[in-house]
């Protein structure tokens, strides 16, 4: 028998959002876990000496019976009764970044981690083992847009759930060493540091200080190791053929995005990093004016090559290389979020961000969505919000 098996942790499912409050336009809510057919299998709950890591989510997002898109903004995990920062998914049916896996013809699903314990009997390396983590309780968030939510959906949560007391038999000391990657573009290198983890009896009062988890320690020896999962619109109208900034501190009157979570201008210290490795663009059809998005890619304004990749990813309507979500013409047919095609990007020691270019003719605000997914290593110094 494998171990750990993958299961399904929760299941969440609001029935009767025409009637039940809190589903109004621009609200939150954490609707509460439904049985599956299963009376045995887990809602979100677990024992005194159980520990838990979601690897990925599935929505199945609301849609009325004529078959309109309704506005669930996005979705978001909640662990052992506190908000999880670093992980947002656009929930609507034609954005989903959280489709069923067997629905996904074009890509592949956005996974948090590999299991701390793996099936060849190791543990995970430092920055496989990103896993959101839990030892009490799993649940999720979930936020209308405009809007609001007026039809039924789902969110799954699909991860591992250890006895805390085995797997510090199996593993009582989570040890691994730093990992160095090298940067010969600009001459330079960049260091995660290793860390050693001691579970005791068993993994319940630690679980949490593993990468991943909301108790890592922070400091110049240790950087707190999450995946990072965030959808953005353009608050505003583009520029013409300049490159826009999904930026929410650029300006206090009119910043690039309407929320801080959905920042993605990250300001890294020499002690920070971002690896970028996955990048979706969609626009909307070219207008009668003849707008269109033209091509992304992420920006390090002050590296020896400031585009990556160099030339952009092509992004326009009809010949995009970075689409995601809803296929057009299909009712549940998705693209998952593409990995960056010149492979994974390391960000560190300056403003990075990415941007969109139109093709010259400026594109009203909240048409283009973005979906970036990436490691963040992060030393305390408050450079990514």
């Amino acid at each position: 028998m494998a171990f750990p098996e993958l299961v399904l942790i929760g299941r969440w499912t609001l029935t009767g959002a025409s009637t039940i409050p809190g589903k109004a336009p621009n609200t939150s809510w954490s609707p509460p876990p439904v049985q599956t057919t299963e009376p045995s299998l887990r809602m979100g709950y677990l024992t005194s000496h159980e520990v838990a890591e979601a690897k990925y989510l599935v929505v199945y997002p609301p849609v009325s019976s004529s078959g309109t898109i309704e506005d669930l903004r996005e979705v978001s995990l909640v662990l052992d009764g506190e908000d999880y920062p670093y992980v947002y998914l656009a929930a609507s049916q034609e954005f989903n970044m959280a489709p069923a896996p067997d629905t996904v013809t074009n890509g592949i699903i956005i996974d948090l981690g590999k299991s701390i314990w793996g099936r060849n009997g190791k543990p995970a390396g430092l920055l496989d083992a990103t896993c959101p983590k839990a030892n009490r309780t799993v649940s999720i968030k979930a936020t209308a847009g405009e809007n609001g939510v007026t039809d039924d959906y789902t969110v799954e949560v699909w991860g591992y759930i250890y006895p805390g007391d085995l797997l510090a038999r199996l593993m009582p000391v989570y040890t691994v060493p730093s990992i160095v990657f090298p940067d010969p573009l600009n001459g330079r290198t960049f260091t995660v540091p290793g860390r050693t983890v001691t579970a005791g009896s068993d993994w319940t009062a630690h679980w949490t200080s593993l990468p991943g988890g909301l108790k890592q320690t922070v400091s110049n020896s240790q950087a707190a190791i999450h995946k990072l999962v965030r959808w953005a619109k353009n608050a505003n109208p583009t520029q013409p053929s300049v490159a826009y900034q999904f930026q929410y501190q650029n300006s206090a009157s009119s910043p690039g995005v309407a929320y801080a979570h959905e920042n993605l201008f990250f300001q890294l210290t020499a002690e920070e990093a971002i690896i970028a490795e996955r990048l979706g663009i969609d626009g909307p059809p070219p207008s009668s004016s003849g707008a269109d998005v033209l091509s992304g890619a992420i920006y390090t304004p002050s590296e020896s090559e400031k585009r990556h990749p160099l030339g952009g990813i092509p992004a326009g309507f009809y010949r995009g290389e970075a689409q995601f979500g809803l296929v057009a013409g299909t009712t549940n047919s998705f693209r998952g979020v593409p990995k960056l095609p010149q492979g994974e990007q390391l960000l560190t020691g300056e403003d990075a961000y990415v941007g969109v270019v139109d093709n010259g003719i400026s594109i009203a605000a909240n048409q283009i969505m973005v979906a970036f997914v990436g490691t963040l290593i992060e030393s305390g110094a408050g450079g990514v919000i």
